[in-house]
């Protein structure tokens, strides 16, 4: 409430509770900003009004302890000011600062309605930037909250991109089923990779879309796939539909 209805003179004071020693720090792969009295806030320092608090908030997301900074990175890539989202991408790219907190910048510049084109070529761009395969997800699902098809073009060439380690790839996979893939997509794709692990995550992605042409490829599959390992799995997630057509094809398969 401090926050909604405060004005400039609560900077100070709300500074002061957000670098407050014994504040709880969230989780590391908690991209959100947290739930405690720090990174309440933090928050609160956003929602002054005419962007007051946003000169202290920009100095925690770089000055303040590994929590502090990552409630701050949150709240600083809500803002819709160009040096915010500057800041916010400083920080993904900036190799000596702490995983959880790129982490976090990468989730935030990623969020909804405030991801812009050009935040969303950043992280496409920054994608090979990173040193671990969690920042890598963190991306994967950030460009998968955006609505452009270039963003659901960049996931499928993740997901085909054999130099990427098959759990990056996996989690393309995911993400695109999870974004704005089509079903046509993720059955072009299956088609085009040769790796089983991510031929069966192809196949459980397609389980989980509601739409019918997801469900006659799984049934292409389980009827034809020339590999029977993938015949079975598509089988497995079909059995988990309330549909007379699978128990049609299973009573068929039975019979033969």
């Amino acid at each position: 409430w401090v926050g909604v209805v405060g004005d400039a003179s609560m900077v100070a004071p709300l500074t002061a509770l957000a670098t407050a020693s014994g504040g709880e720090a969230t989780g590391a792969d908690d991209p959100g900003p947290g739930d405690g009295v720090q990174s309440a806030a933090i928050g609160a320092l956003a929602m002054l009004d005419d962007g007051a608090g946003m000169n202290a908030l920009m100095d925690l997301a770089r000055h303040g302890s590994v929590s502090v900074r990552k409630a701050a990175v949150f709240w600083v890539g809500q803002s819709d000011e160009p040096r915010a989202r500057a800041l916010v991408r400083t920080i993904i790219d900036d190799g000596r600062e702490s995983e959880t907190v790129r982490g976090a910048a990468i989730f935030a510049l990623g969020q909804g309605d405030n991801q812009t084109a050009a935040d969303a070529a950043f992280l496409r761009a920054a994608f090979d930037r990173m040193p671990s395969d969690r920042l890598k997800d963190r991306i994967l699902m950030s460009v998968s909250q955006g609505d452009a098809p270039d963003g659901t073009r960049w996931l499928l060439d993740r997901a085909r991109d054999d130099r990427q380690p098959i759990e990056v790839r996996r989690k393309a996979v995911f993400w695109a089923g999870q974004g704005h893939a089509r079903v046509a997509d993720l059955t072009a794709l299956y088609g085009s990779v040769h790796e089983p692990r991510l031929r069966e995550h192809v196949i459980f992605v397609l389980s989980q879309r509601n739409e019918e042409a997801a469900t006659d490829e799984l049934m292409d599959i389980a009827r034809s796939d020339t590999d029977r390992a993938m015949r079975r799995k598509a089988l497995f997630w079909l059995a988990q539909k309330n549909d007379p057509r699978v128990t049609k094809l299973i009573a068929e398969i039975v019979a033969r």
